[in-house]
């Protein structure tokens, strides 16, 4: 199975895999937020904040509509295909690899 996103930042996708491949923290920098207009719907990526300008490597997908987020943290992606694998995801599990096609 595999998991398919389209992310809209290509500054963010770079940060992402450097936390794929180092598996904690962050980037060790941040970015000014990018609040935009883009539901958070089924399927979304968003970036993770801790307050305003705080944003880094850290992401989330969206298992359902969330409407309490539209406007407050950034959409960053969609997943394209494999939605199935991320409702299979539970706490713990490890990302193994990644790979840029």
């Amino acid at each position: 199975m595999k998991l398919r996103l389209a992310l809209l930042v290509g500054l963010l996708a770079v940060l992402l895999v450097v936390l794929y491949f180092r598996g904690w923290g962050g980037p060790g920098l941040t970015l000014r937020d990018e609040v935009n207009r883009i539901r958070y719907v089924r399927g979304s990526v968003g970036l993770a904040l801790s307050g305003p300008d705080t944003g880094g490597s850290q992401f989330f997908i969206t298992l359902a509509d969330q409407p309490h987020l539209d406007g407050t943290y950034p959409v960053i992606g969609r997943v394209l295909s494999g939605m199935e694998v991320v409702d299979l995801i539970t706490q713990g599990d490890r990302i193994r690899s990644v790979r840029r096609q």
